[in-house]
């Protein structure tokens, strides 16, 4: 997404603390970053629905009337894996059928867990548990057991979803 000369050149969003913070490397103190909040982001949002600032604007807009956009996952096998054929020939059916969307590919890392006895233990992230240092792979149960690979579809409107639906199912029934 582009951003617009309209919203660079516009003095009200150009002049809060989120976006000066970000875009002037003299304002990035830790006194300001310990300024932006909740409050911060939800006033960015708010002044950048009420003006006409392109697709930056109509996403703002959609946040307040929550009308957020849609998503499916797309299947995956027992272990997790995600079925690489299932999701290049929907991707592809998706495009052919202009179905507006945007794909989301959520990685996972695994973390390396060094053993106690190995000349390499420190390179484990250690993490302070009553009052001693252990490595992060011992308390952690997201470290034990990664999430799997996922991948996100977002649409629109529940009518392209609903249309995505169909293809996905004619995929895989």
């Amino acid at each position: 997404m582009a951003v617009s000369k309209d919203l660079r050149a516009n003095k009200k969003i150009k002049a809060h603390p989120i976006v000066r913070f970000l875009s002037d490397k003299r304002q990035r103190t830790l006194d300001n970053y310990l300024c932006l909040d909740d409050s911060s982001v939800i006033s960015l949002l708010r002044d950048l629905a009420d003006q006409k600032l392109g697709d930056v604007s109509t996403l703002a807009q959609r946040y307040f009337a929550r009308d957020t956009y849609k998503f499916m996952e797309l299947p995956t096998y027992g272990s997790g894996e995600i079925r690489k054929g299932v999701s290049s020939k929907f991707i592809e059916r998706l495009k052919n059928s202009n179905i507006e969307f945007f794909d989301d590919r959520v990685p996972v890392k695994d973390y390396k867990q060094y053993d106690v006895m190995d000349e390499s233990f420190l390179k484990n992230i250690l993490v302070k548990k009553d009052s001693e240092y252990e490595p992060l792979g011992w308390s952690s149960e997201i470290v034990k057991n990664p999430p799997a690979k996922k991948i996100r579809i977002y649409f629109k409107t529940e009518h392209a979803r609903n249309r995505a639906t169909k293809i996905l199912k004619a995929i895989v029934p």
